[in-house]
């Protein structure tokens, strides 16, 4: 504490403002102390901020007092509020669930159904682009024929397939053959497909696959792949009906008698019959 020297006067007055001074420093009054009170009052507001930063502990502005008590009370329980250690599953892949679609066709026993060499082929009425009847046994009684079954136009091993074909074509009529491909798709898809893959070879409508129902090869798509149909390619704006139902991809080769003479089933639409055994088959009648 500081200490003042005291001065005496003859006046009662200075005497009076002297000791009345010396009061007032005496009690913490005057200009220090009013500075001193004004840096607690600004210091108290920035402690408070920091007191309930501290207590918040990071949790969200969001965080609800019905989240808080939920959190309090596992952890009185004893119970662990952090996520489980054990990574959950991948969803399965697009490939996945169409790699299972396949099994589960084939364990429908299409493939063993199916007709194969040495059975009858089986006439049938199709449509052709042009809207006109075709009936199957016209083909085949005018040279060997080669029927092949696609899926659509809107499927890439389809046209892929139907392209190898279109290459082969020259040699598959130097054999002797001709080339027929039938599928579910509307006259005016399949007009498409022709125009989209430059083929010159006759594209057939099997409406509402009434003929590959005949030869055993239709099978609706199974409970866990038809959604995907329904929502990526909508089959029902290509055939003009909902059924999700297709014919297997499959390639027959039928003589003159109409006699299946070689035969390609698979449940794997990936597959397909190779144009080399395709001619072999033709080169042996």
């Amino acid at each position: 504490m500081r200490s003042f020297p005291l001065c005496y006067t003859s006046s009662p007055r200075s005497l009076i403002l002297v000791l009345g001074a010396l009061c007032l420093l005496a009690a913490g009054c005057g200009p220090k102390a009013e500075q001193a009170a004004e840096g607690d009052a600004a210091v108290a507001p920035a402690e408070s901020v920091g007191d309930a930063a501290a207590a918040s502990n990071g949790e969200p502005d969001d965080a609800t007092p019905e989240a808080n008590a939920g959190r309090a009370g596992a952890a009185d329980a004893g119970e662990s509020t952090e996520s489980p250690t054990e990574e959950a599953a991948p969803p399965e892949s697009m490939r996945d669930i169409f790699n299972r679609g396949i099994e589960v066709v084939r364990e429908t026993g299409i493939e063993d159904a199916a007709l194969g060499v040495g059975d009858d082929a089986i006439d049938g009425e199709l449509i052709s682009a042009t809207g006109e009847a075709v009936l199957l046994s016209d083909l085949w009684k005018e040279k060997p024929l080669v029927v092949v079954w696609y899926r659509g136009g809107w499927c890439p091993f389809c046209n892929g397939h139907l392209k190898e074909l279109q290459k082969a074509l020259d040699a598959i009529a130097e054999a002797g053959g001709q080339v027929v491909a039938i599928s579910p798709e509307l006259p005016e898809s399949a007009s498409e497909t022709a125009a989209n893959n430059d083929l010159s070879f006759t594209l057939l409508t099997d409406q509402g696959n009434e003929l590959a129902r005949k030869y055993n090869l239709v099978f609706k798509l199974p409970d866990f792949v038809e959604p995907i149909y329904r929502e990526r390619i909508q089959l029902e704006k290509y055939n003009g009906e909902d059924s999700y139902e297709l014919p297997l991809a499959a390639t027959y080769v039928i003589d003159a008698g109409g006699k299946i003479r070689y035969a390609f089933l698979d449940a794997d639409y990936k597959l397909r019959a190779d144009p080399e055994e395709i001619l072999a088959a033709l080169k042996s009648l």
